[in-house]
């Protein structure tokens, strides 16, 4: 699909404006001589739906898909993380936080796309992937030989996990609300792979 925007992005505040480099205090970054006002505040919540080629990233590759422009839970306990995943605490303000519990976990909004390198601190603005090939990180994965295809689901880590049966595996409530897309490749635990991210709930 060609590069197009769903809402207007009037700036991107990142390094050369790569998408996974963004760390805004305010909303769209700070004005120039009034530092405690949002420079474009209207920004809050906009999409980028980009192709492989037009994908803007550093340090990490990004992928064709669908990103959106959302803050960090100020409170949340843990450190937003690359390849972890975030979920949504406040719709009508486009806030997301990275923890895991039973009911936010059918909330799930998308991945962390910033490297260490350019981390995103809590209570922040950046860019999320909510669709697409992305770049999950796995904790210990419960299925002993993981595979291309195989369902990843997110786990109490925020991070990619296979159920232990695979496809035999019984579908529960847990497991249609963990769901969140389909391993490109057979995943590894412990380290970033690749996901087709899907399933994930729109908030526009």
């Amino acid at each position: 699909m060609p590069n197009h925007v769903e809402q207007q992005i009037d700036r991107t505040n990142g390094v050369y404006g790569e998408l996974n480099t963004v760390n805004d205090a305010l909303a769209g970054g700070q004005g120039s001589s009034l530092t405690s006002l949002a420079r474009y505040a209207a920004q809050a919540g906009g999409r980028l739906i980009l192709d492989y080629v037009g994908t803007m990233g550093a340090t990490t590759s990004l992928y064709g898909g669908w990103y959106q422009y959302v803050q960090i839970y100020k409170s949340a306990s843990q450190a937003p993380a690359l390849g972890k995943f975030v979920f949504w605490y406040d719709y009508e303000n486009y806030i997301v936080t990275t923890d895991y519990t039973a009911a936010t976990c059918a909330r799930t909004a998308g991945v962390i796309i910033n490297t260490a390198t350019y981390a995103v601190s809590k209570g922040n603005w950046c860019w999320i992937q909510t669709k697409g090939k992305a770049t999950v990180t796995f904790g210990t994965i419960a299925k002993a030989t993981p595979a291309d295809g195989d369902l990843v689901i997110v786990n109490s880590g925020a991070v990619g996990d296979i159920p232990s049966s695979g496809d035999s595996t019984t579908v529960t409530a847990l497991i249609l609300k963990q769901a969140i897309g389909t391993a490109i490749g057979a995943a590894t635990s412990s380290q970033a792979s690749l996901v087709l991210l899907r399933w994930m709930p729109d908030v526009i």
